[in-house]
C-alpha cells in the first residue's frame, strides 16, 4: 500500500472543502506552532487499522475528530519473503527429472521381467 495515497485520501474525505496548495510558499513561524499544536492532539489519538495485520497501516485521529486537524496515515514497509534463486529452481526441476527417469526405468524393468 502506498501511505501517501492513503493520505491524501484521508485528507480529501476528512476534509472535502479544504484546499491546499504546496505552490503558494507562505508558511511561516506561526503555521509551524499550529502544526505543532495539531501534532500534540495526536498523541492521544485512536490508532485503527486500515486492513489486515499484515499491512501495517494505521490512521491516527485525535480524540475530539476535529475537521480542522488532519487524520494521518502511517505505514512501514512488510517483511519481504524470500525469493528462490534460479539454481535452486534448477536444482528442483532436475530433482524432479531424475525422479521421474528412476520411475520410466523401474516401470520398464517390470514390464520386461
Amino acid at each position: 500500500m502506498r501511505t501517501a495515497a492513503i493520505q491524501a485520501a484521508i485528507w480529501q474525505v476528512a476534509n472535502p472543502n479544504r484546499t491546499i496548495s504546496v505552490l503558494s510558499n507562505n508558511l511561516n513561524a506561526s503555521q509551524f506552532a499550529t502544526y505543532q499544536g495539531y501534532f500534540n492532539a495526536y498523541k492521544t489519538g485512536n490508532y485503527t487499522s486500515l486492513a489486515d495485520a499484515n499491512d501495517r497501516v494505521y490512521t491516527i485521529t485525535d480524540q475530539a475528530r476535529n475537521p480542522q486537524h488532519q487524520t494521518f496515515a502511517i505505514g512501514w514497509p512488510i517483511e519481504n519473503t524470500a525469493v528462490p534463486e534460479p539454481g535452486t529452481w534448477a536444482l528442483l526441476i532436475a530433482g524432479f527429472g531424475a525422479a521421474g527417469t528412476a520411475l520410466r526405468r523401474q516401470r520398464r524393468a517390470v514390464l520386461a521381467g
